[in-house]
């Protein structure tokens, strides 16, 4: 069995009149209504079609919810035409943006646009609930809590922030250990250098690392001047990672210092 669609049905004073609303003020550019007068009607725009009904076969005060491509869009158009808006455009923690609009017989219409949330919202959103994201302007060492492991070359389990005007650390929240971090190196207000992103073992491939990316980035953008670089070093592996934050390739050179060669 198939499941094609869904048609709400609202209570309607006037056909005619709801008819006009929701053509001439949300949208809708088809539309037919039956019976003289109008007993019941519809009106129609893509895939979208809502019946109206006088009888007992619309709910009074009904609510439909809408899904369309700029909630923003649709909200400037409908205040434009006089539309009677209850809450205006506003992006919600289940990732989407809405706004609801009243018709002429109470019935609210909620408009809805999937992903709405930014990047660093979403990213949040999108990380285990026991992790918290928490940028600052650092002043000393940030402790990392956890035992230490193989694969952390870290000193005494410790990170320092020297020269850092920026950085963001991943917190558990059970624990208030920190499980990652990232930090911002600033040289004469144009020069940005990311250092040290790191998140446990323990804690990878939980989209960490792209949370703290993201609050590295955010900061940039609220703080940024004018020609202003970015830059970091990274295996060539981790490329595509770099990429989604607006990072490119480069070409560059290195020389490696060793002591024990002269």
């Amino acid at each position: 069995m198939v499941f094609k669609h869904i048609t709400p049905i609202l209570h309607s004073g006037d056909i005619l009149k709801s008819i006009g609303f929701y053509t001439e003020v949300l949208g809708f550019d088809r539309s037919w209504h039956a019976g003289d007068p109008p007993n019941f009607g519809a009106v129609i725009k893509d895939s979208v079609e809502i019946f109206f009904s006088r009888g007992d076969t619309g709910m009074a005060r009904g609510a439909v919810y809408l899904v369309v491509d700029d909630v923003d869009a649709q909200y400037s158009a409908i205040i434009e035409k006089g539309g009677n808006v209850l809450s205006p455009p506003a992006t919600y923690e289940w990732n989407m943006r809405e706004c609801l609009v009243e018709d002429p017989d109470g019935n609210h219409i909620r408009f809805g646009q999937h992903g709405a949330l930014p990047a660093r919202q979403q990213s949040a959103a999108d990380l285990p609930r026991e992790i918290n994201i928490r940028g600052f302007v650092p002043g000393q060492k940030i402790i990392l809590d956890y035992p230490p492991v193989d694969d952390l070359k870290i000193g005494e389990n410790s990170i320092p922030f020297p020269a850092a005007v920026f950085a963001a650390v991943a917190e558990d929240r059970n624990t208030g250990k920190v499980v990652g971090s990232v930090y911002l190196i600033g040289e004469t207000g144009n020069f940005y250098y990311v250092r040290n992103l790191f998140v446990h073992p323990l804690w990878r491939k939980k989209k960490i690392a792209t949370a703290l990316m993201l609050e590295v980035t955010a900061w940039l953008e609220m703080h940024r001047e004018k020609n202003i670089s970015v830059w970091l070093h990274s295996a060539q592996t981790l490329n595509s990672f770099y990429k989604q934050f607006g990072f490119s390739e480069v070409f560059g050179m290195f020389r490696p210092i060793n002591p024990e060669n002269g």
